[in-house]
């Protein structure tokens, strides 16, 4: 394939060349308008002249929010091994890395983040990885795992690749949207969530150790537009609240609640007896690990105590997108209390 760089030299030249030809201007202006589309594909490919390569900026950005939470020294995890670590550049802190891969380096220890209950609650200040949770085969329970082990008021920040050539290292599974980064760390208050798209248009012919199609196979050789051209990554940056694990469950509390409320108006009952009814079919209803409802035929709490008849009302009234909303699961939680023969 000729590269952009090399179709812009050969429209100067050929320029050049009809010039002294002494070509009509019409010729000259078609040369000139594809120069053009050269050069805006040519800037395309290379993003903005100021862009820092993703890890430099992932690590920048990653710097600026410690420094904002007043997270100045302390112990960071870097979920990986050290070879393409950038730590080293924030000195002031102590790095430990966690892997599954044994080291001489006394800074490594092993853990499969998805399952390293040997590692004491509240480990760290902070915990951070770059293109390493795709490769996680169990991603919900690691991201529960890094929410155990990061200290009250620690940062976590991952960039994880939301469009890009597939790549086993050993395996390749996630290519997580902002929406799913939020829900696996739900527990956790956002700082920030976003896609990152600065190397989009990049030639992505992937590394000599890892060439673009050496996992996925032929249909990701590089072609005559190049190698992989959609390069996105999702960034999410998360800080553990002394009492997230409570907000959370109060959320899931108050989501089950509006749900029930839903599908108890949408089957003809008033708003106000949906309101009653809610309140007493909330206490047959738990939580596992993950958020998944289930109902018991028999009451197994006596509902939060900060919930009652008008607490429920004002949720009720207020739901909506940005507060709570009913979800999509409503007639499923439905179902469910109607096979616990609750209603």
């Amino acid at each position: 394939m000729v590269s952009f760089d090399e179709m812009n030299r050969r429209c100067i030249a050929l320029n050049d060349r009809l010039e002294r030809m002494s070509a009509d201007e019409e010729t000259l202006a078609h040369l000139r308008s594809l120069q053009a589309d050269v050069t805006a594909l040519r800037n395309a490919e290379r993003g903005r002249p100021d862009k820092l390569p993703l890890p430099e900026y992932v690590l920048a950005r990653f710097s600026e929010t410690l420094s904002q939470h007043r997270i100045r020294s302390g112990v960071i995890a870097e979920i990986g091994g050290s070879k393409n670590s950038l730590l080293s550049q924030l000195p002031r802190f102590e790095a430990r890395f966690l892997s599954i891969f044994p080291s001489d380096d006394p800074r490594y220890q092993i853990a499969d983040i998805s399952n390293c209950p040997h590692i004491p609650d509240n480990s760290f200040d902070a915990v951070f990885s770059i293109s390493v949770l795709e490769h996680v085969r169990n991603i919900h329970d690691a991201a529960r795992e890094i929410t155990r082990i990061l200290k009250p008021g620690g940062i976590t920040m991952h960039a994880v690749p939301f469009s890009y050539f597939f790549h086993g290292a050993p395996q390749d599974y996630w290519r997580p949207t902002t929406t799913a980064m939020e829900t696996l760390f739900e527990e956790l208050a956002k700082v920030e969530c976003a896609f990152y798209s600065e190397n989009r248009r990049r030639n992505n012919l992937g590394s000599a150790s890892n060439a673009v199609d050496d996992d996925g196979g032929p249909q990701f050789s590089a072609d005559a537009f190049g190698g992989w051209r959609e390069n996105w990554f999702t960034i999410y940056i998360g800080r553990k609240l002394p009492d997230g694990a409570q907000r959370l469950h109060d959320r899931r509390v108050k989501q089950a609640a509006i749900d029930v409320v839903k599908g108890l108006t949408s089957r003809g009952l008033s708003e106000d007896d949906a309101i009653v009814k809610t309140l007493t079919l909330i206490r047959h209803i738990t939580f596992n690990d993950y958020g998944r409802p289930s109902v018991a035929a028999t009451a197994i709490n006596d509902g939060p105590a900060w919930l009652d008849a008008g607490s429920l009302r004002h949720l009720w009234q207020r739901r909506s997108k940005n507060t709570i909303g009913p979800s999509a699961m409503y007639h499923n939680l439905l179902a469910m209390i109607q096979a616990a023969g609750l209603l």
